[in-house]
């Protein structure tokens, strides 16, 4: 680029795409009789198209999905129950928008997981911060957050996240120290925030793993009540890999 002014300018507003393309237009004979409001147009797209992919990057980066690479198509593909134009619906993260929560229960091996982070990669997509953790882990850092006197900076750090994906919901029966804190975790999130659950259990049997009627009621209603509900069949994806592998599966 001739005019350094220009690239020094683009340099201090990081327009590095910008003055690329910049280049290129001055250097190519095909833009000679582009209009200026047009090529300023194209300028500031291939910037922007340039900002979405690193934000798209670091974002993936940051929510440490189990399946980065996880795809709606690929679970559509192999579960013919769901519907495909609701499914769409869901991707547009509308619900997201709406504060609303995606529940996601099965057999273990059945594609939760899979399923989960396809829908969190859908989000990511539209530049919405997710994180991916598994429900042992989770409350695990909400005790140690709680004991080190840190619950709070836990809340909100976690609270910079439109979309939270717990993993494995209901693994095993949490303790009540658990329960409490689960349940500030959930409320501080409450019309704020979205969550997506997978659990192999059933939101009715959620009940009796809280072993506290009370408060039971009180997080999972506000988990439940505003949840698009997905409930996947099917024979277990790993065992179906492992056939085709020519392995040989246990009890998983």
């Amino acid at each position: 680029m001739k005019n350094s002014k220009i690239e020094l300018l683009c340099n201090q507003l990081r327009f590095v795409e910008f003055a690329q393309a910049l280049d290129k237009q001055m250097q190519s004979p095909l833009y000679a009789e582009m209009g200026f409001i047009e090529r300023i147009e194209e300028l500031l797209t291939t910037q922007l198209d340039a900002n979405t992919t690193r934000a798209i990057i670091r974002l993936t980066r940051q929510a440490k999905l189990r399946w980065p690479n996880a795809r709606i198509e690929e679970t559509l593909a192999m579960h013919s129950e769901l519907n495909v134009q609701y499914i769409k619906a869901i991707v547009t993260c509308d619900w997201v928008s709406c504060h609303e929560n995606i529940i996601i229960t099965g057999c273990t091996g059945v594609g939760k997981t899979h399923f989960a982070c396809g829908l969190a990669n859908a989000a990511l997509q539209r530049k919405l911060p997710v994180l991916f953790i598994r429900y042992p882990d989770l409350l695990l850092k909400l005790v140690t957050a709680d004991r080190e006197q840190e619950f709070g900076k836990l809340i909100k750090r976690l609270g910079r996240y439109k979309v939270l994906v717990i993993d494995d919901w209901g693994l095993a029966p949490p303790l009540e120290i658990e329960r409490h804190l689960l349940f500030e975790l959930i409320e501080s999130k409450e019309q704020v925030a979205s969550f997506i659950i997978t659990s192999q259990y059933d939101v009715t049997e959620w009940y009796a793993a809280f072993q506290d009627q009370a408060l039971a009621e009180a997080v999972i209603d506000r988990l439940a009540s505003c949840a698009h509900h997905f409930k996947l069949r099917g024979e277990s994806a790993r065992k179906i890999r492992g056939a085709n592998k020519g392995g040989s599966y246990g009890a998983v």
